[in-house]
């Protein structure tokens, strides 16, 4: 009897297995990129679940308020999660926009982008953040001269000069100055 219990309970995983769901998470997002509550005023959500192939990796798909996929990404899961496989972005009405490949939070593979209309943008291919070789295309298709497809911000003068215009230019209140409370300042830069 248990040798049949057994292998009816085998089978039964067997069959249903395939229509397990898996665990995931659920994010909404309003227009400045915040999050928000599933009641309140969003435009994007997110959904997060494990890889069914790769069981490493973390699947973050991006939807529009309609319920469009316009972003999706692999990642390394932890305190701070880490690109690793690849990514695919597509443009509201459903074309593709762009396909980047990643390796450990580095370029690596290929990345092509492409124009609203679906012409190629570019090409490029990188080994472990180093461009090997890219192309640049203008709307009509003609190759032009290649561009970066990442450029940091910069502060004009580097960094020297960023904190010489944030001493110069930050206000502290008086009253904390005169009760001679201390604290630290966060700055963060938003485009």
């Amino acid at each position: 009897m248990n040798l049949i219990f057994k292998e009816l309970t085998f089978l039964t995983i067997s069959i249903l297995s395939p229509f397990i769901v898996t665990a995931q998470d659920t994010t909404y997002f309003n227009h400045q990129r915040e999050i928000v509550g599933r009641h309140e005023n969003y435009s994007h959500f997110q959904v997060s679940k494990k890889d069914s192939i790769n069981t490493r990796h973390l699947i973050k798909y991006l939807y529009n308020k309609s319920g469009v996929l316009i972003h999706q990404s692999a990642y390394l899961p932890g305190i701070k999660e880490v690109k690793d496989g690849k990514e695919i972005a597509w443009y509201e009405d459903g074309k593709p926009k762009a396909e980047i490949h990643y390796f450990q939070h580095k370029l690596h593979g290929l990345l092509t982008t492409y124009y609203p209309d679906g012409r190629l943008k570019r090409k490029d291919s990188f080994d472990q953040n180093t461009l090997l070789h890219g192309d640049c295309y203008d709307k009509d298709g003609k190759r032009i001269k290649h561009f970066p497809y990442e450029v940091q911000p910069a502060f004009p003068g580097g960094v020297p000069k960023l904190y010489k215009y944030l001493s110069k230019n930050m206000v502290y209140p008086k009253d904390l100055a005169n009760a001679r409370l201390q604290d630290r300042v966060i700055v963060s830069f938003r485009n």
